[in-house]
């Protein structure tokens, strides 16, 4: 669906594919004129598939739905450029360990950077997320969230690395 500028992504279209859903590596990268994703439920086979820039440049994305049985290997960048994403979606059975195990510090750098209006980030998403074991643990994920008014599950104080991801953030 990459570059598909008029996509507008309904329950009654996702309905064939939920639960089926593997690697969406910029699956919805460039839909700049998606402005809704309802709840989707990728695969539960317990392998790990990319999703990394999956809603990168949707400009004008307001609100995403649950992302049920998402295991990452990698998640860089999934929200960047989202302006308009006012609230990140809830992660049921969000599995972060191939992350935690990863030594390669970009899967998880720029989640939200320059998603001016997100507010609210769900804290088991961010403390499943966050590991001390990256060499530059979520870089740059929050520059420019203007808006952000609180994060839960991580005290940049005591997460070595974290703070320099605030950069930006006005609130």
């Amino acid at each position: 669906f990459s570059n598909c500028n008029v996509l507008q992504v309904t329950e009654e279209n996702l309905a064939g594919i939920q639960g089926l859903i593997t690697d969406m590596s910029e699956g919805f990268n460039h839909c700049e004129g998606m402005e809704y994703v309802p709840a989707i439920a990728f695969a539960d086979d317990g392998k790990a598939y990319g999703y990394g820039y999956l809603f990168a440049y949707c400009y004008n994305l307001k609100e995403v739905g649950s992302l049920s049985n998402m295991k990452p290997s990698f998640i860089n960048s999934i929200f960047y450029n989202c302006y308009n994403l006012r609230h990140c979606p809830e992660f049921p059975n969000f599995d972060g360990s191939v992350l935690h195990n990863a030594t390669v510090h970009n899967r998880v750098n720029n989640l939200f950077c320059n998603c001016y209006s997100l507010r609210t980030i769900p804290e088991s998403f961010l403390s499943e997320l966050y590991s001390s074991n990256l060499d530059d643990p979520m870089a740059n994920s929050f520059v420019n969230c203007w808006c952000l008014d609180e994060i839960k599950g991580i005290s940049p104080l005591q997460a070595p690395g974290f703070a320099s991801s605030l950069k930006d953030c006005h609130r």
